[in-house]
């Protein structure tokens, strides 16, 4: 038996230590990254800074500030269409950011999907903190209520229940909407097809920039929606997925 277990004490530290280790080189990996964004921005090669920034978020680098901080590199840049998806991974990441719905307003861009008023204003992370808060004082309330055998009138009861439904349901769009209604931006302006084949009809034309939802992927073709209207296939490499 002690064997046993000193061989599983064991395996759980090396385990511990290996994952020390490799968030240690992640975190110098993308330490490493950010200098070379900088200095490449310092001397003018935007395009190369911006490549930099898009490794370190591959890292594990996910802030909307470096969400930020890579659209203005590519607006130095000059790349439309990758300044539009940087500031839409910004606002997925953090939607209170002012910064960058200002800017996603100035280029004309509307994100698709269902919005709730909170979602619009907080971080999936922080509406699923308030639900849970929410949700441990209606308990810890009924609980009370019930231990100094006060009445529990039932109008504050459904209130309380509708607002703490109303937070779950906030939080779950915010964690899940990404999933539900993943969306994309067109890297280059690009056919819109009526089905998904080289020789298809092309119904209409998307631009470079333009925001849209993502739908199946199907012989290297992708379905997209830029409006309830304007559906269609579009080749999988013109339209880069957004979310997070």
């Amino acid at each position: 038996m002690r064997g046993r277990t000193g061989s599983l004490f064991l395996a759980v530290l090396l385990a511990w230590l290996g994952c020390g280790l490799g968030q240690a080189l992640a975190d110098e990996a993308i330490t490493a990254r950010l200098e070379a964004a900088r200095t490449a921005y310092a001397a003018g090669r935007f395009a190369e800074a911006g490549a930099s920034l898009n490794a370190a978020y591959r890292d594990g680098a996910r802030t909307a500030e470096l969400c930020l901080a890579a659209a203005r590199t590519w607006d130095q840049a000059g790349d439309k269409s990758r300044v539009a998806l940087w500031l839409v991974r910004a606002h997925r990441l953090d939607p209170s950011n002012t910064e960058a719905d200002k800017a996603l307003a100035a280029l004309g861009v509307r994100l698709p999907g269902p919005s709730l008023p909170l979602g619009s204003r907080l971080g999936p992370r922080a509406l699923v903190w308030l639900a849970l808060a929410a949700n441990s004082l209606f308990w810890l309330a009924l609980t009370l209520a019930r231990c100094l055998g006060r009445a529990r009138p039932k109008r504050s009861l459904a209130l309380a229940g509708l607002l703490t439904g109303w937070l779950w349901l906030e939080a779950g769009l915010a964690v899940f909407g990404p999933r539900l209604w993943p969306v994309g931006v067109v890297a280059q302006e690009t056919a819109v097809l009526c089905a998904p084949e080289a020789g298809a009809e092309a119904l209409f034309r998307l631009p470079a920039g333009e925001v849209v939802t993502l739908g199946l992927l199907r012989d290297g073709f992708r379905r997209v929606t830029a409006a309830p209207d304007r559906l269609g296939w579009v080749p999988a490499r013109t339209a880069q997925a957004a979310d997070p």
